[in-house]
């Protein structure tokens, strides 16, 4: 169908689509390409259609919509049971330097600098709690993380769970 269209307008059947496309009510159009070779689709704004090949395309993109459309089953909704939230604390140490301390809370626990700064200085004072995690296995994994990084560089800073 577009081939056909494209043969009588001289044009490619992408610059077809294009300028159907451009003529559709609610219908915002961007073309993007990095490629140099399609700025030749900028053309299709030339194309003028014909009423029966606007008809024609219309009529095409309705069958390919038929052909192509999901049977939907509606379901009814049901209440799901959300995870408790869980809290990781941190337990500050003497030993672990303040700026890795800071690099650990805003790289992992994605605080800010001045959040990291206010957990660092209080965490020697109370269990601070980082931040309630949606979930066990997200506050796991940043938990794990944490101890990671830690370890890595041989500081005892280490960090627990508990439920919120």
């Amino acid at each position: 169908m577009l081939g056909e269209v494209a043969k009588a307008h001289a044009a490619t059947p992408f610059q077809i689509a294009l300028a159907w496309l451009v003529m559709q009510p609610r219908v915002i159009t961007i073309p993007m390409s990095f490629n140099p070779c399609t700025s030749r689709n900028f053309d299709a704004a030339d194309i003028e259609l014909s009423a029966d090949e606007i008809q024609q395309l219309n009529n095409a993109w309705t069958e390919m919509n038929l052909q192509v459309t999901p049977d939907i089953e509606i379901t009814e909704e049901t209440e799901t049971e959300l995870e408790p939230l869980y809290r990781v604390i941190i337990h500050n140490d003497d030993v672990t330097p303040m700026d890795f301390v800071v690099h650990v809370l805003t790289s992992i626990f994605f605080l800010s600098n001045r959040g990291a700064m206010e957990v660092m200085l209080t965490a020697p004072l109370q269990r601070r709690c980082l931040r309630p995690d949606p979930s066990q296995s997200r506050g796991a994994e940043t938990h794990q993380q944490g101890a990671f990084c830690c370890g890595l560089e041989g500081y005892p800073l280490h960090f627990s769970m508990e439920p919120e």
